[in-house]
């Protein structure tokens, strides 16, 4: 989307709508305004979503696992200039990094009493730079080599649930970690 606005992949429930893009592509980007993307199907490309205006993505909808995010090779959601905030019910699985928010912002990763959703990546499941972010966890947010969480200036963690213990990650500038 060139001017921003909305995008929404399939109804809630319906697991088969796909979005997908080919060789190097993106499976969805909004370049030049911040735009909404409502996931309840999958959406998969060398990076899986882009957001270079920020903006919001919600994948699946509370009270089920549906939906997923992933990636071939890359981020699997990126938010690039502006701060974004994004809602994880299912599954967001990058190569890379799962959820890359180089401004900051938010991250809420399933929900109480709900632990299905999931956020992995091979290096860093979920990273904030430039800027302070939110992370509230009641899934499972674990990167198999390096980081679950890093917060490169700070912010908080609530953790409902369960973090990596072996790749918790770093909290750099001031952050403070909830375990409820």
């Amino acid at each position: 989307l060139g001017a921003g606005g909305t995008v929404i992949n399939g109804p809630s429930g319906a697991t088969a709508a796909l979005i997908v893009a080919a060789g190097n592509g993106t499976g969805f980007q909004a370049v030049a305004a911040p735009a909404t993307v409502t996931n309840f199907g999958t959406i998969s490309g060398f990076e899986g979503v882009n957001l270079t205006a920020g903006g919001n993505v919600t994948n699946g909808a509370s009270g089920t696992s549906d939906g997923l995010i992933t990636t071939t090779g890359f981020i699997a959601v990126d938010a690039e200039n502006v701060a974004a905030t994004i809602t994880n019910f299912g599954t967001i699985a990058g190569g890379s990094d799962g959820v890359y928010l180089r401004v900051g912002g938010n991250v809420t990763n399933g929900q109480s009493g709900s632990p299905g959703a999931l956020i992995t990546a091979t290096f860093r499941a979920v990273e904030a730079n430039h800027d302070v972010a939110t992370v509230s966890n009641f899934g499972t947010i674990e990167a198999t080599a390096y980081h679950g969480v890093i917060l490169r200036y700070g912010g908080i963690i609530t953790n409902g649930h369960w973090f990596e213990a072996a790749h918790l990650g770093h909290l750099l500038g001031l952050a403070e970690l909830r375990h409820l």
